[in-house]
């Protein structure tokens, strides 16, 4: 679907997906990770772009590629599951894995890759070097806007706060705190504004924590 940002004139664009994630970029729509279509129509000019592993999950895009985490499955869940970032180029061609690990999900921002874990969230260059330790604590969700990270943390209970800070690990500062809720949904940065879902509501706060 898209909707506008004050709730108002609701569109379906595809019916026939799981959708996984959705990402916007210019004049495109990328979904379940090989599709795309147009971001000002109907979505009746979607097209297949490339193919991925069945077992792949969550992707985003930077330039020319798609980096997506691939498990591996075929050995011990405990000991020896396998995690993978990999990438391909949107045509399908020149794929690469390039770091693996517990990975629990990625974002790519120009040259760097973060990533979060058991523990805290990470990043390292696209090519898997140069990796750094950014959080150490528990992360619920994150995501990437300009030089912040923004990321929610839970308390055991049923408090949530969003923080931030920079991606060099610095600057950390807490934005909001709600109250009644144990997890929140992905957070997406729209300007200053940042929003995210608890019990089925959808908030938005200002990224220094007033509104």
């Amino acid at each position: 679907y898209k909707i506008k940002t004050d709730g108002s004139k609701i569109m379906r664009l595809v019916s026939d997906t799981d959708i996984n994630e959705v990402y916007v970029i210019g004049k495109k729509i990328y979904y379940d990770r090989v599709y795309t279509m147009s971001a000002d129509g109907d979505g009746s000019d979607k097209k297949r772009i490339c193919e991925v592993k069945p077992l792949g999950r969550q992707f985003d895009i930077s330039g020319d590629y798609m980096y997506w985490i691939e498990e591996d499955i075929s050995s011990d869940y405990f000991s020896n599951w396998k995690f993978s970032v990999c990438r391909k180029k949107l045509d399908g061609t020149d794929e690469q894995e390039v770091l693996e690990g517990r990975i629990h999900s990625l974002a790519v921002d120009g040259e760097w890759m973060y990533y979060s874990y058991t523990g805290g969230i990470s990043k390292v260059r696209t090519d898997g070097t140069d990796w750094e330790s950014l959080v150490d604590e528990d992360v619920q969700d994150y995501n990437i806007k300009d030089e912040w990270i923004y990321y929610t943390q839970g308390d055991g209970g049923e408090k949530v706060s969003i923080y931030k800070v920079k991606n060099d690990g610095t600057g950390q500062q807490k934005i909001s705190t709600i109250e009644g809720a144990n997890t929140l949904g992905k957070i997406y940065v729209l300007g200053d504004w940042l929003y995210c879902y608890s019990n089925d509501i959808l908030r938005r706060v200002k990224n220094d924590g007033t509104g």
